[in-house]
């Protein structure tokens, strides 16, 4: 007996598990490589261009391309706050737009794996004029609206969609990670 109110541990776990910050770096991210994948198009890792030690991920700007994570929704989340650090491989001439879409599928327990969703389109990301550094923007979503539910796992496919009409940057977007919380 520790003198602690009955479901102290579970809500102290659960708040810690929304309260804290995953990150995926560009080696921490699966390859979409078949049909099976929402988007069989691979953001391919790559050395930046200015900075050769840093991996990377090329988005190209002909083709909607991704990558994947696997994600444990936590029990009690309402909210997903996604931050995005990445730049544009050369510096645009005026602000830019680069459109993103996220596919999700359940990993269910007992069950089999659920179908993808249809694309959600995300906040866009602007590039500033004549900006190739690396910026970090943050998007708070409610996580019904991107197809999620608290408790459950999935798979998220994240992908470029140079398909979209408002995408104007020119040549590669470079992602170097994507950081997920739950509030």
């Amino acid at each position: 007996m520790t003198g602690l109110p009955d479901g102290y541990k579970v809500n102290t776990l659960q708040a810690t598990l929304i309260a804290s910050t995953r990150y995926f770096y560009s080696a921490d991210f699966g390859n979409p490589s078949s049909a099976d994948a929402a988007v069989n198009a691979l953001a391919s890792a790559e050395a930046d261009s200015v900075n050769a030690d840093i991996t990377i991920r090329a988005y190209d700007d002909t083709a909607e391309e991704g990558v994947y994570i696997d994600l444990d929704v936590p029990l009690g989340a309402t909210n997903i706050v996604l931050g995005i650090r990445s730049r544009a491989n050369a510096a645009p001439a005026g602000i830019s737009v680069v459109p993103i879409n996220w596919y999700s599928r359940i990993i269910a327990d007992g069950a089999a794996v659920g179908a993808w969703s249809a694309a959600v389109q995300l906040t866009d990301i602007a590039i500033a004029a004549g900006d190739a550094d690396f910026d970090v923007q943050t998007q708070t979503h409610l996580i019904g609206t991107l197809g999620l539910v608290a408790g459950d796992a999935y798979q998220i496919e994240f992908t470029r969609d140079a398909t979209d009409p408002t995408s104007d940057l020119i040549g590669d977007w470079c992602q170097h990670w994507l950081s997920v919380g739950f509030t």
